[in-house]
This record gives structure tokens, C-alpha cells and sequence, in this order.
């Protein structure tokens, strides 16, 4: 079943995304559905780096594949496993909490509501949908014109107070963003550049959502959340991948390379982050809220390296590679905000 997804996947990029190269295809669909693709070989871990001795220890997530999100006070990770969703409280846990569903994607401040996917028991297919202690799973819906592309709709993240998430849904077989509002239910955002539309974060506060359109190539993009939308560069390739918690500054990738931006305007320029292996494909994932660290990773086709970049100094640090062979992955997700030593949140495995 894993495989069919990501090939079914790879496809959808293929055909409805605009990825023409098959080489480009199966790495972001690997990077976005990771968990299938490595299964057997991938252990969820928090990684906790002091930078100035380039050291990296890592905490495995019993049973998981794949860590999403994290509560700002680092006490809560949010992610996928064999059993699909969990939250763990990993400083006070022996072991995540099982939760169901598909994934979990995202999660509130206090880690009381977590976005994610589920199956839809109506047509069988991928649904967003929020989760609670009191509720268990609830489908959140999907647009009024979706159709199976092969999911109705996907959540990718959620807001600090856990009654905001955000997505990917469809127009017929056309990528929309979406934006799902307790009481309110969900809508669709201002569609931009006349092509594939997904909303991927938004702030904790919820004040601004960001995400990709795409005509011939995906650039970044933001929208208010009553809807309007922003396109800061056409003419860039990239993605907003996170905000921090105030929405001030955005983090994604920029024709290559991962950026970070205060304020950002439209036709302004972003803080490009060099990159920290030359000519492999970067993207900044996370920011936190004292302003001097940004996380990401490099990636070239199914390898990457993690990096944790100091905005004052010139070049990120890398994540150490463990001494083994074979293939490496090191994907730093989330930052945690309120203290230090600074805790970064992920997924590392090998084959």
C-alpha cells in the first residue's frame, strides 16, 4: 500500500503539479511522503545540538517514521508511525500515544488538538482532519469541487490555539488552498497565478498562512487568512515552509536555496542561506523566535543532511552524519522556542 501511495503521488506531481522531470517527481515525493517510502529504515528522532562543539545526539521515537511538528516549549512532538498518528511527551513519556488515522501533521500550543489525515470511510480516500482527546478523528471536509487527486484533502498545519488548519484541496483535479476555521468549516484561498495552489504552514498567532502557486514552476506565497493571496517573486522557484510564531518572518526555499525573510514584500529580496553541501537543493524549515537560528536541510534526489544556521555567522552548521554507510537522511523539521539549550525536531535514518 505504501508503494502504490507513493507512486501514486509521484504521479499526481507529474501530472497536476507541473513537475516535467521524473529525477525532480520522485525526490519531492519522496520529501513529502517520506514515511512510505522509508519505513523499514527511517527512526523519528529529536535532536538536541550544542553548536559550538558541533555535537549531535539523538533521541529515537519508539515505534515512529517520522516526526511533523513540536508545541513552542518543545515538550510535545506530534508525527507518523506504524500505528499512523501519535503525540508523544517526550521528556515525561516511556513512548508516544498511538492516535490513528493516516498522520498527524501539526500541533496546537498545548497540544491539545492536532491536525492531520484520515481516512474518509464515505469514498475510502485521504481526508484532512482534527484530532482531540474528547473527539478522537474528525474529518474536516474538503472543497465543494473535489474530486480524488488521489486524496479530497490534505492539513498541513495547524495554529497555536489549535482552531485554524490549513491545506491542500481540489478544484476538480486543480490544487487549492484551503483554510479551515473551527465553527466556520473550510475555504477556499485566493487562487494565484491561475495554477496549483497549496497552503503548507501558518503563524501559531494565525495571522498570515504560506504556502506555493504554481504555473510552470512553484514560488512562494502567502495569504491573509480571510483569503487574499500574495506572490512575491513569479519569476522564483520555491515554497513557504514556516513562519514563526508572529507571522514576522517567513522561511522556505528560494530558487535552490533555503531563505529566511522579516516583513517580507512583493518584488523584495529574501535572506538566502548558503548552502552547507555546494550544488545539492536547499530549504529552511523552521525559524525561532529569538531571531538567531535557522534549521534545514540540503538534498540531492533521496540523500540529505540536516543544518542548524547561525544568522550571524556565514555558513550553517551541519548535523554529523552517523558513522555508517549507505544512504543518510537527516531532516530537521521544527525548532522549539522557550529554551535552551535550543531542541530541533525531525527525522534521521539510514539504509
Amino acid at each position: 500500500r505504501n508503494g502504490i501511495m507513493l507512486v501514486a503521488h509521484v504521479r499526481h506531481l507529474q501530472r497536476h503539479e507541473g513537475v516535467v522531470e521524473f529525477a525532480e517527481a520522485v525526490r519531492r515525493g519522496a520529501l513529502e511522503r517520506l514515511a512510505p517510502i522509508l519505513m523499514t529504515a527511517l527512526a523519528a528522532g529529536l535532536a538536541t545540538t550544542a553548536l559550538a562543539s558541533a555535537q549531535s545526539s539523538y533521541t529515537a521515537v519508539p515505534g515512529a517514521f517520522i516526526v511533523q511538528d513540536v508545541t513552542p516549549d518543545g515538550s510535545i512532538v506530534v508525527g507518523s508511525g506504524g500505528g499512523g498518528g501519535f503525540y508523544w511527551a517526550w521528556t515525561t513519556d516511556p513512548s508516544p500515544t498511538f492516535i490513528g488515522g493516516l498522520s498527524a501533521t501539526g500541533v496546537s500550543d498545548d497540544g491539545s488538538a492536532i491536525c492531520g489525515n484520515i481516512t474518509d470511510p464515505m469514498t475510502g480516500a485521504e481526508i484532512a482532519g482534527r484530532w482531540t482527546q474528547a473527539t478522537g478523528w474528525v474529518s474536516i471536509g474538503a472543497l465543494p469541487n473535489a474530486m480524488q487527486c488521489p486524496s479530497l484533502s490534505s492539513a498541513y498545519d495547524i495554529s497555536g490555539d489549535g482552531e485554524t488548519i490549513v491545506g491542500l484541496s481540489w478544484d476538480g483535479c486543480d490544487g487549492r488552498g484551503f483554510i479551515w476555521t473551527l465553527g466556520v468549516g473550510m475555504s477556499q484561498l485566493e487562487n494565484l497565478l491561475n495554477g496549483t495552489n497549496r497552503a503548507t504552514a501558518i503563524a501559531r498567532d494565525g495571522s498570515v498562512v504560506g504556502g506555493f502557486a504554481q504555473s510552470s514552476t512553484r514560488t512562494s506565497v502567502s495569504w491573509a487568512p480571510a483569503g487574499t493571496g500574495t506572490v512575491y517573486d513569479a519569476a522564483s522557484q520555491g515554497e513557504v515552509y514556516n513562519f514563526t510564531d508572529d507571522g514576522d518572518r517567513m522561511v522556505g526555499q528560494w530558487d535552490g536555496q533555503g531563505y529566511y525573510w522579516d516583513n517580507p514584500t512583493p518584488m523584495g529580496s529574501p535572506t538566502l542561506v548558503p548552502g552547507a553541501i555546494p550544488g545539492w537543493n536547499g530549504q529552511a524549515t523552521d525559524a525561532n523566535e529569538a531571531g538567531d537560528r535557522v534549521i534545514g536541510f540540503d538534498s540531492f534526489l533521496l540523500d540529505s543532511l540536516g543544518w542548524v544556521h547561525d544568522t550571524s555567522r556565514p555558513v550553517p552548521q551541519q548535523y554529523q552524519r552517523p558513522r555508517h554507510g549507505g544512504h543518510v537522511d537527516c531532516l530537521p523539521v521544527a525548532v522549539q522556542n522557550q529554551r535552551r539549550p535550543l531542541k530541533y525536531f525531525g527525522y534521521h535514518g539510514f539504509t
